[in-house]
């Protein structure tokens, strides 16, 4: 596949409030539902950065009174996450105020396409659209690198694409309260991979092969979510002025199929002033994403990622009947 995955012509934009299991948040260190389908990008950081950059005086939140905001306004866990030339920013500087949009999009394609699987998936007692390998073994074994191996419920691969950019599913992670956590355990989990790939006795864990199943869900959402806990009066100072929040918004669309991955984020900020064991026997491993498990894409040489997801139901899901 030579070109970039296009986002599908039907792919409407739907607010958040269809969804009562899925939840946006705006940093890595949001504190997450663990019964809801959580998504991030750093758009809307990447936004009220530039807000304070034209604003070009020290903003100060009461942490107190506004939580929220002032986690977004001491993050740092997205800088370096998209690159300079990938992200498109625009500033409306009014008589009393400033809106800032911050925008970008990626698309990644696998270096072949997978199988798309003949049979549903079963994610969450729902059938949904799946791929993996079936037919094509030889050309895609190679595709898929297994970066932690502890069973069939918990594992860490990377699917490989035709950028240097990354895309990591992790399945089976032990519940972590924000995404930057789960970030953490990932990386941490892909040292415990490189040290076992290298003893004999597990190396066979890092080797897809012929009896092993791959099957992952193709997930499609475009999803428009607005932070209310940001708008209002009073929500930050810069000096002696005081500013009110008009809007804060995000949207996001994200594809995971058998070609790719593909995603486009933009955020909008308005704001104004009133003024050793024994050898073990080979055994198939199955990596079936039929719970909940992460997305993670990034750059390969950045720590930070540009997108995460923790998948805990169908919701996103293609279904099928």
């Amino acid at each position: 596949m030579d070109k970039p995955l296009p986002i599908p012509p039907d792919t409407r934009v739907v607010d958040i409030s269809e969804f009562k299991k899925t939840a946006f948040v705006p940093t890595l260190e949001n504190k997450i539902d663990n019964g809801k389908n959580t998504i991030y990008t750093p758009s809307f950081l990447f936004a009220w950065k530039r807000l304070k950059t034209t604003i070009n005086r020290p903003i100060k939140v009461d942490a107190s009174k506004e939580p929220f905001l002032a986690l977004i306004n001491k993050s740092e866990s997205f800088q370096g996450s998209i690159e300079d030339a990938e992200l498109h920013d625009s500033v409306f500087v009014m008589d009393d105020g400033i809106k800032v949009s911050s925008f970008f999009s990626k698309s990644l394609p696998f270096v072949q396409s997978f199988d798309k699987l003949e049979h549903p998936l079963l994610f969450s007692n729902q059938k949904v659209s799946s791929y993996g390998i079936n037919d094509n073994f030889t050309e895609l074994a190679g595709k898929v690198e297994i970066l932690y191996y502890k069973n069939d419920n918990c594992f860490v691969i990377r699917l490989e694409t035709r950028d240097t950019d990354e895309i990591i599913l992790a399945k089976g992670m032990p519940y972590e309260n924000s995404l930057g956590d789960y970030v953490k355990t990932i990386a941490r989990l892909r040292e415990v991979g490189k040290k076992e790939n290298r003893n004999k006795v597990n190396s066979w864990k890092y080797h897809f092969n012929i009896i092993d199943s791959l099957a992952i869900p193709v997930i499609k959402f475009n999803i428009k979510d607005e932070y209310d806990k940001m708008i209002g009066e009073n929500k930050f100072s810069t000096v002696d002025i005081h500013w009110k929040i008009l809007a804060a918004e995000q949207q996001t669309f994200f594809l995971l199929n058998k070609d790719g991955a593909a995603i486009s984020s933009s955020s909008t900020v308005a704001a104004v002033t009133p003024a050793p064991l024994p050898q073990p026997k080979l055994s198939p491993k199955r990596l079936v994403f039929d719970s909940p498990f992460i997305v993670v894409l990034k750059h390969k040489s950045v720590a930070y990622p540009y997108f995460v997801a923790r998948i805990v139901n169908a919701e996103l899901m293609l279904k099928e009947k």
